[in-house]
């Protein structure tokens, strides 16, 4: 089992508002809810809510954007950090001239 993996564009996945890489998941060795992945938010508007029974982690790599968790919403930039706890309704969108970029990570 290979416990590393390598983060490149062409690997980003495309869903509603944003795309993604996950790194880290079970096919690593993780357990339980544990993962880590790289998002690409592009859209002016909000991505779909997204809730989860594990909490969450976002590192904001480049761009600037909008963060909404709960009912609090907030401006993003590079070298942000926040936090979604578990159970949480949370969405990103863009407001600059690149994508929001960032590293998310969660366990149980």
């Amino acid at each position: 089992m290979e416990q590393y993996s390598v983060y490149s564009e062409d690997k980003l996945i495309p869903s509603l508002g944003h795309a993604s890489c996950t790194l880290l998941s079970v096919e690593q060795g993780c357990v339980g809810a544990c993962a880590a992945g790289i998002s690409v938010y592009s859209s002016r508007e909000y991505s779909p809510v997204q809730e989860h029974p594990f909490q969450e982690g976002f590192y904001v790599i480049e761009g600037c954007g909008s963060a909404r968790v709960g009912n609090n919403a907030f401006k993003i930039t590079g070298g942000t950090c926040f936090f979604v706890p578990s159970g949480t309704g949370h969405a990103i969108r863009c407001t600059g001239d690149k994508p929001v970029k960032v590293f998310w990570f969660h366990s149980a």
